[in-house]
């Protein structure tokens, strides 16, 4: 049976500016969630780099624009010669892996914007983070040796 187990993650760059164009007197708030996921996937390890570009200098309803990447690591198996274990397994690996660092992600990006200390925490919408990734065309899925996945 296909395993998956969530190993460790980091913030490997962030960066936080003001939006000068911002509109303070504005009634509501816009910022836009641009991810882009890279998953390396080894016979025994998977090892993600979520990017995700927040908020538009353009727009005058948003105030900030943050700039996160992150990387996790997994370990998985796979029975090879099952294919329904092999089609559960590239599942666990494109889906869930993403859904399970997403929470990461969301809390870091309160705990940046709060920190700020100009705006309120910015708390990033509950969202199938998943399927935004994939109505995006965001997601790579890139097999490789285990030691490059590590």
């Amino acid at each position: 049976m296909a395993t998956l187990t969530f190993e460790n993650y980091f913030f490997e760059n962030y960066s936080f500016s003001e939006n000068r164009k911002f509109d303070s007197d504005t009634k509501s708030l816009e910022v836009e969630i641009f991810p882009h996921a890279d998953i390396h996937v080894g016979k025994e390890n998977v090892l993600i780099r979520l990017k995700c570009d927040i908020g538009d200098y353009k727009n005058v309803n948003c105030p900030f624009v943050a700039n996160v990447s992150m990387i996790a690591t997994f370990k998985h198996s796979v029975d090879e010669n099952d294919a329904d274990d092999k089609l559960l397994s590239y599942k666990m690996v494109s889906q869930n892996t993403l859904a399970i660092i997403f929470p990461y992600l969301r809390s870091f990006v309160s705990e940046m914007t709060l920190k700020s200390n100009k705006f309120p925490a910015y708390v990033m919408p509950t969202m199938n983070f998943v399927q935004l990734l994939e109505d995006t065309d965001s997601v790579n899925i890139i097999e490789v040796k285990d030691e490059e996945a590590e």
